[in-house]
């Protein structure tokens, strides 16, 4: 609701506000329905402090350190703006110097605001730290529609102040489904800008319904941030339907110039939608062009939605940690699809533990799409499964050895794409899938499209099961590694890769951690375990030695299905078939290293030992037994018989000994 005075509605008095082009007082007297009321019974009353309301002229006013700007009040004791600027207006406010604090407090009627502008206005706030409170609210009043910092109808907002801190509490206020709370808002092709810092702060508590937003764009007006913003917003209600830290919708775009840190908690038993970062509708998009640290916990739903052909794109190190369903979630609607695009280091619920995975997704789409590191060269981490339905795509490179993807992918139907390209020493650590509790006793996960290349490993050894399958549609690549649980003895128990198609020439590592390190069990006789199945016949692999950590190194036989048979010499596979045939132990590197060390110094005290045997010797068969001293020396060298290491060596002795008597000598030596 748009709040107007016209001209005609000025009066000078002593304080300051800001009416048309002349500066009148706080006692000056507005009438809620557009007439004066000379008494003021029942109009709007500035009389508790400096209130700023300008239409149609250029004006400017200024403000010094520690004071603070008010709205007006009513009879009632309702508050309306601080300031508000309307019409063709250029207005400027000056806050103090650099190191100045002005405080604006108002917005006490539902569709009023702290800050406001609108048609066509332009308003500039300049100097030190502004900060932007609104006037509390009676516990029996219906909140309504309340904002802070609100431009609407075409006009402009700048603050080019050094620093900017919004905060609003609320607590208890009447249940009314109308009790929406914005702390910033940017409507109807407005435009609002930042550039200094910006902090915005919202509570609620109790139980009265309500919705809150931090930053709220809508109706083609843009957000500019151009320094670093920080969002907390804590919810202890047990009725807020809907909380978004910053969402965009119908066209409108936000864009963070610098890091965007986000600090959401909401304890809402009622929560139906809560998200970090929302938009909302072909053209809505928010970018962030610095570094997104989103903490959410609690029943904030989702970190990121793009939703109905929304977008959100962050250029710099995303770093998230959702307790949620989704860390990042992409919808379409009506064919509109919603994407999300993480170009540089992506990290997502890297305190994850695998049994959290499926209540807490990193990934989903539904419909929607998500690009993670297309352009290549960045880390990536992400623990948590991924979900995709309803044509959904999900596009992740992984190029580099510190680049780890742990969690399972299960799509939904078969209209879906997940693509995922490994390579470098990246990881993907297979977890347990979705689908095991709903569809299949197996544990299954699928990949639309993989490719493995240059050392990159699929381990399906993560999953808490040695009979897990994982399905690939299209392979490609060459020099990657899987790594499969095995129990070779028992003929049928173990993981499994099942290819449909594959590109020419294509090849990959098994590596296997068979059940017989584990028991201590040789395997013996005649054994084939079914590794892999290639409908395309276009791959090859082979076996892989894996040192994992323990005494051993494991190497298998990894033979074609053309080439494995029974106990009674019948092929007993095919062309596209991929067996283990037998698995080696042989001492690891570390361990050789440990045995030819000890080795070498058992060696060496032996040899030193002889050594010191020889010169007692020597004494024993003195002839002169008392009263003898000198002064021995003695050099030995040589090489101990080994691998692995350089086991030369070479050692001096110089000693000094004096006989006392017939039966005691001493002395000392020295050693190198």
């Amino acid at each position: 609701m748009k709040k107007r005075l016209s001209r005609k509605m000025c009066k000078s008095v002593l304080l300051m506000a800001i009416c048309s082009s002349s500066l009148i007082g706080s006692n000056d007297v507005y009438a809620a329905n557009g007439e004066i009321m000379p008494d003021g019974s029942y109009g709007y009353l500035s009389n508790v402090g400096q209130n700023v309301y300008q239409q149609g002229s250029n004006e400017s006013v200024s403000f010094g350190d520690g004071q603070t700007v008010s709205g007006w009040r009513n009879d009632k004791g309702a508050t309306g703006p601080a300031v508000q600027i309307v019409d063709t207006s250029n207005f400027k406010i000056q806050a103090g110097n650099a190191n100045d604090k002005v405080t604006f407090i108002g917005g006490g009627i539902s569709g009023q605001s702290v800050i406001n502008t609108q048609d066509n206005a332009k308003l500039e706030i300049a100097g030190g730290t502004i900060a932007i409170n609104h006037v509390p609210v009676d516990v029996q009043k219906v909140l309504g529609t309340r904002t802070l910092i609100r431009a609407e109808y075409d006009s402009e907002m700048s603050f080019t102040n050094k620093e900017t801190i919004a905060s609003v509490e609320f607590e208890n206020f009447k249940e009314d489904s109308s009790n929406v709370i914005s702390l910033v808002s940017a409507e109807d092709n407005a435009k609002l800008t930042f550039y200094g810092k910006l902090t915005l702060n919202g509570t609620l508590r109790g139980n009265s319904k309500a919705m809150i937003m931090g930053m709220w764009s809508n109706g083609t007006a843009k957000t500019l941030a151009k320094d670093d913003v920080n969002i907390n917003i804590h919810l202890n209600n047990n009725n807020v339907e809907n909380f978004y830290g910053v969402y965009a919708q119908n066209q409108s775009n936000i864009t963070f110039e610098k890091d965007l840190n986000m600090d959401l908690n909401a304890v809402s038993a009622n929560t139906k939608m809560g998200a970090g970062l929302a938009t909302n509708g072909v053209g809505s998009k928010i970018a962030i062009k610095g570094n997104l640290n989103l903490d959410s916990k609690g029943l904030v739903t989702t970190a990121i939605l793009a939703n109905n052909g929304g977008e959100v794109e962050v250029q710099g190190h995303a770093n998230i940690l959702s307790e949620g369903s989704y860390a990042a979630y992409a919808v379409a609607r009506d064919g509109n699809i919603g994407k999300i695009i993480f170009d540089g280091d992506v990290s997502i619920n890297t305190s994850n533990t695998s049994d959290k995975y499926w209540t807490n997704l990193a990934l989903g789409v539904n419909g929607g799409k998500i690009d993670i590191n297309q352009n290549g060269g960045k880390n990536v981490n992400i623990h948590g499964g991924l979900l995709l339905a309803n044509n959904g795509m999900i596009n992740m490179k992984l190029d580099n050895a510190d680049s780890v993807f742990s969690g399972s992918i299960t799509h939904m139907d078969n209209s879906s794409v997940s693509t995922l390209d490994l390579s470098n020493g990246a990881q993907w650590l297979v977890s347990k899938s979705h689908q095991n509790d709903i569809i299949d006793a197996k544990y299954v996960t699928k990949v639309t499209n993989l490719t493995l290349s240059s050392n990159a490993t699929v381990d399906l050894t993560h999953d808490e099961g040695a009979n897990s399958n994982i399905s690939i549609n299209n392979f490609s690549g060459n020099g990657g590694i899987f790594v499969l649980d095995t129990d070779l003895n028992s003929e049928t128990n173990g993981d499994k890769i099942i290819i449909d198609n594959a590109s020419n020439g294509a090849t990959s590592f098994i590596q296997v951690k068979d059940i017989s390190l584990v028991n201590g069990l040789e395997v013996t006789g005649h054994k084939n375990l079914l590794l892999a199945e290639d409908t395309s016949g276009n791959v090859t692999f082979m076996g892989k030695n894996l040192n994992n950590g323990g005494l051993w190194d494991v190497t298998p036989t990894i033979e074609n299905g053309l080439n494995v048979k029974d106990g009674e010499g019948n092929v007993i596979g095919n062309a596209n078939q991929w067996y283990l045939t037998k698995v080696e132990k042989s001492l690891n590197n570390d361990t050789q290293v440990l045995l030819d060390g000890s080795d070498s110094s058992y060696a060496m005290w032996r040899n030193t030992n002889d050594t010191l045997r020889k010169h007692l010797g020597d004494l024993h068969y003195r002839t002169n037994k008392k009263g003898v001293e000198g002064i021995w020396a003695h050099y030995t060298g040589g090489k101990f018989a080994g691998s692995g290491f350089d086991s030369s060596y070479n050692m001096y002795q110089l000693g000094y000994d004096k006989a006392d008597n017939a039966k005691s000598t001493y002395g000392f030596a020295l050693e190198s």
